[in-house]
Parts: structure tokens; C-alpha cells; sequence
């Protein structure tokens, strides 16, 4: 809609009138299976961020006078409360949990905060469970990664920050898993562990070297907390 206009033709009205018109449009398929819906008010305010200073720097350089994009409308974005469980409800969830494995996992993302990737991709080498450390209870698990789907022509841009792909059961996919670095700074961080969760991890790791030691080649070890039992990533 703007790429083939000269940059001192676009005018506040130009571009209010291009958000406009991609709150009209249909989104990108993306992942999900069900048809597109339009353009979210999320979206245009994400393209309203690479614009404005886009136009400002373009400003600074003095091929504008004024920065087109600075007193544009944009459409409201609805808010939402997230839903939380209460302590009351996540004590009723591993009381009626019957798969260890999966009660474990419930009890890492919530004493941890974890987001599911940064759990799937918890790998042990970030995982301090010592002796000494358990003892002062100062055991910890570092995030440093996370499990996520790429498209295959998006790893090209992105493999400084990916550590490892995983191989696709479906060569045929557009998509792929890999192990990669969380999408900000922020989220790379230390997290303490309870010492009742820091002792349960640390029979969980004694019973999957079992389980490795059993399935032999038939294991897949990425060095991975949880994994599936052939050792591919959740």
C-alpha cells in the first residue's frame, strides 16, 4: 500500500487511511488450522511500531518535515484478564492427577512460572540440584531456552538465536521445532526451587537415566528435563 510512494507523499491521512483499510483485510494463515480472521487492532498497532520511527529517523535525515505518523488514531485494543488457577485449585489438580510425570510438570510451571516452551525446553545442564545446594535449599533452574515452532524459511534469519533443530517426522512440514533462545533478555533468569520440587526432580532424573539406560539407542537424549519417552520434545 506505501512501498511504491514517494516518502514525502505520505501524509497522517495517508496512513490513517492504510490502518483503516488493514483492519478490513484478512490475516496471514499463520499455524492454525481454522480460516484466517481479519487484521487484529494488536497488528496494526505492531505495524504503527516499525513506522514511526521509521518516519522519525527519515525526519532526522531531513527528507520530511514532519513525521506523518505521530498523530494517527489507532484502533483499541479489547484487554482481557487472563484466567488464574488458585492454590486451592492446583492442590485439587495433582490430587486427581494419576500420571507422576505429568503431576511433576504441573508442580515445575507453578512454582516456577514457567511459560510451556521455557518448560519443554528446560535442558539439565541448567538445573542445579547438588547436594549442597538442596541441603541450603539454593537449588535453582536457569532458563535460558525455549521449545518453538519456526517456519523452516524463518530459521535462516534466526539462527544465532536457535541452539538446536530438532528433525521433523514430516519432512514435508513448512514447520520445524527447535531449541532457542527466549524472545527477550528478560526472560533469560534464575529460579529458585522449593526443596520438596528440588528432591522430586532429582528422583525424576534418576528414574529417566533408568529409563535411558534401558531403550539404549532407541532413546533420542537431548539432555532434555521432560521429554517424551522416546526422548523427543514435548
Amino acid at each position: 500500500y506505501i512501498g511504491n510512494v514517494l516518502i514525502d507523499q505520505v501524509t497522517t491521512r495517508y496512513l490513517q487511511e492504510y490502518y483503516n483499510i488493514l483492519l478490513t483485510q484478512k490475516a496471514a494463515q499463520g499455524n492454525h488450522r481454522s480460516p484466517p480472521k481479519s487484521i487484529s487492532p494488536r497488528t496494526v498497532k505492531e505495524v504503527h511500531k516499525v513506522l514511526r520511527p521509521a518516519f522519525s529517523l527519515a525526519k532526522k535525515w531531513g527528507q520530511i518535515s514532519i513525521n506523518p505518523a505521530i498523530d494517527l488514531e489507532l484502533p483499541r485494543i479489547k484487554t482481557f484478564t487472563r484466567d488464574q488457577l488458585s492454590e486451592k485449585e492446583i492442590q485439587d489438580v495433582l490430587i486427581k492427577c494419576d500420571d507422576a510425570e505429568l503431576a511433576l510438570i504441573i508442580r515445575t510451571l507453578c512454582a516456577c512460572t514457567l511459560r510451556s516452551g521455557e518448560l519443554a525446553g528446560m535442558t539439565w545442564d541448567c538445573v542445579d540440584l547438588s547436594n549442597d545446594a538442596i541441603a541450603n535449599e539454593r537449588a535453582y533452574v536457569f532458563v535460558t531456552k525455549e521449545i518453538a515452532r519456526l517456519y523452516k524459511d524463518d530459521l535462516k534469519n534466526t539462527k544465532t538465536d536457535v541452539y538446536y533443530t530438532f528433525p521433523s517426522s514430516k519432512p514435508q512440514s513448512k514447520t520445524v521445532l527447535v531449541l532457542k533462545r527466549p524472545k527477550t533478555e528478560q526472560s533469560v533468569r534464575k529460579v529458585y526451587l522449593p526443596k520438596s520440587l528440588a528432591l522430586a526432580l532429582l528422583e525424576h532424573r534418576e528414574q529417566q537415566a533408568a529409563h535411558i539406560n534401558a531403550l539404549g539407542k532407541e532413546y533420542h537424549d537431548y539432555n532434555l528435563v521432560f521429554a517424551q519417552p522416546n526422548g523427543l520434545p514435548y
